[in-house]
């Protein structure tokens, strides 16, 4: 048995193996051509779809970093202050007020205010009707400035969130008439040192004031400067520092010079551009035979709506006796706005205390420049 062997010019040629023909590259041709296309068309629509995606994100997170707080809304004059409590800014476009679940006003769609960061700002409303006993309701309706667009309405109402607060009726129209023009400061709280002296010898301010800022309509730092003036003999002494405007923390201030004789009055001023202190003036007063001063005062007011109520005082006697305490508030005019006073016996003889004096009505904070203090013999 034997394998007969084909002639090599028999066996199929192996380059031929896998030829295509012209049809065939053709039709492939197509195929990949359409395949690229398709891949291009599904590419860029994969980037666009993305890209509105990724827009779509970046405006929601910028909405939900937002974050605007009604501290306060007066009526009359019909002011409230916003605080922006987010990381961007926010622009209100539109407030209205309701009582009784019914809408009594509602302003304009437009920019009604503008706030930083860490901002405090002011609208008007109007409250029309509006009753002691009522309990309006005032609602803002906000968004990120970033997108705002002044052109359309629709679409800012649509990116809009909203926040509301009660509307606190008061019985006169004063608030707001100090409002400053820019960046403001409260001071609540003043203590200048003092030397006791001998027995026989009047207590006197010595070198430093102590102080607490709270609240300001922004958060920066600004340069402070303290004059503390006697008019007995006529004196003052002066010094400044850089302090942050708003913080819970006592500073402290100190002007060097020799001693002053009470009564004293401690101004505070910001030398920073576009700043002022609101609290400007404290006067630490005493009759000409008193035995006693104050030693230091604060303000007791509300954080939730921003008025004062009282007048914390500590006060030093020198003698046995009855005192009286007198707290006097005066506005951007110089007028008075409210007022108590305290009476004390002191039965012994050498006496500080601590005591709230009682202000005969409340008053915005904002609208008290001058603290003065005096301490009488009765």
């Amino acid at each position: 048995m034997y394998t007969k062997l084909r002639p090599m010019s028999s066996l199929k040629n192996p380059r031929r193996a896998g030829a295509i023909t012209v049809t065939q590259a053709i039709l492939l041709g197509c195929f990949l051509a359409i395949g690229l296309l398709a891949y291009g068309y599904a590419n860029e629509f994969s980037k666009i779809t993305s890209e509105d995606a990724r827009i779509k994100l970046n405006k929601d997170i910028q909405v939900f970093h937002s974050r605007l707080g009604i501290l306060a809304a007066y009526y009359p004059p019909g002011i409230a202050y916003l605080e922006n409590m987010g990381y961007n800014n926010v622009t209100v476009i539109e407030a209205w007020v309701v009582l009784n679940g019914s809408r009594i006003w509602r302003s304009d769609l437009r920019e009604l205010a503008t706030i930083k960061p860490g901002a405090i700002g002011r609208i008007d409303f109007n409250c029309p009707g509006c009753r002691e006993g009522d309990r309006p309701l005032l609602v803002v309706r906000y968004l990120p400035t970033s997108l705002y667009n002044p052109s359309s309405v629709t679409e800012n109402v649509h990116k809009a969130w909203v926040e509301s607060a009660e509307v606190i009726l008061l019985r006169c129209g004063t608030l707001g008439r100090c409002h400053p023009s820019g960046d403001w400061i409260v001071v609540d709280f003043v203590d200048p040192t003092e030397d006791w002296g001998s027995w026989w010898t009047p207590p006197t301010y010595d070198n430093e004031v102590r102080f607490r800022m709270p609240y300001a309509s922004r958060n920066e730092t600004v340069h402070v400067r303290i004059k503390v003036t006697s008019d007995s003999p006529p004196n003052s002494r002066v010094g400044e520092d850089w302090l942050p405007s708003m913080s819970d923390e006592e500073h402290a201030i100190d002007t060097p010079g020799a001693n002053l004789n009470y009564p004293i009055t401690v101004n505070i001023t910001a030398l920073t551009p576009g700043w002022e202190v609101v609290q400007r003036e404290w006067y630490f007063g005493k009759s000409q035979n008193s035995r006693g001063f104050i030693d230091f005062a604060m303000l007791t007011w509300s954080r939730s709506n921003t008025m004062v109520y009282e007048v914390y005082v500590g006060a030093h006697f020198r003698g046995s006796g009855t005192y009286r305490i007198t707290a006097n508030l005066y506005d951007c005019n110089n007028e008075l706005i409210s007022t108590g006073s305290y009476e004390y016996v002191n039965t012994g003889n050498r006496l500080w205390i601590q005591f709230s004096v009682k202000l005969n009505k409340p008053v915005y904070i904002l609208d008290v420049w001058r603290v003065e203090l005096l301490v009488e013999e009765v």
